[in-house]
């Protein structure tokens, strides 16, 4: 049994590594989905986050806007900090509940994908970690296709960790400049390597 930290900077191609994870039979717990329901779903941070960042975030029907929210956030470091404050603790609580449960299900790998595994110290929560790295122009691009402005793209890879930092905590990296077949190729090697 073995349980993977996935990250790489937004734009780098974890989400493709995790899909190849998942077709070998792994469980992936998704961070980005995580956030995205405790935003949605959790009362209490919710409130904090209304406090923190004002009514102005609510978009139609009173939810969280999560573009408005993201335009405050990620125009200074100060309001990402703010934010991480109130979302990271929370995040933590169902990963650990997640792993937990899946390892009692008896599943062979549990992969948890986050972008910040180690920004928020989530590296701890598992026994090995993957990185995925592209060239930063190749991650802008990807970017601007999924709709994110160029200035907004780099103003997100910006707020992360270089791949530098990255790589001298990560067990293993896996390059994302060369397409998806290879991509693939190289996510089946680690799994193998991992599961040795």
């Amino acid at each position: 049994m073995s349980t993977i930290g996935l990250t790489g900077g937004i734009g780098a191609g974890k989400d493709e590594v995790a899909a190849v994870f998942k077709k070998l039979g792994a469980t992936v717990i998704d961070a980005d989905k995580t956030g995205h329901k405790l935003l949605g779903d959790d009362p209490s941070v919710r409130r904090k986050i209304l406090a923190a960042f004002g009514r102005d975030i609510l978009g139609r029907g009173g939810k969280i806007d999560r573009k408005k929210l993201g335009g405050i956030v990620f125009s200074g470091k100060s309001g990402l900090r703010l934010l991480n404050n109130i979302m990271h603790p929370q995040m933590e609580k169902i990963f650990r509940a997640e792993i937990s449960r899946h390892k009692k299900a008896g599943k062979k790998i549990i992969v948890l994908n986050a972008a910040v595994l180690f920004e928020a110290g989530w590296d701890k929560l598992v026994d090995r970690t993957i990185l995925v790295s592209a060239p930063r122009a190749i991650r802008i691009k990807r970017l601007e296709k999924k709709g994110i402005g160029g200035k907004q793209a780099a103003a997100i890879i910006s707020s992360q960790w270089p791949d530098a930092a990255k790589k001298k905590k990560a067990d293993f990296v896996i390059k994302n400049d060369a397409g998806l077949d290879r991509l693939s190729r190289e996510t089946e090697k680690v799994c193998k390597l991992i599961n040795a």
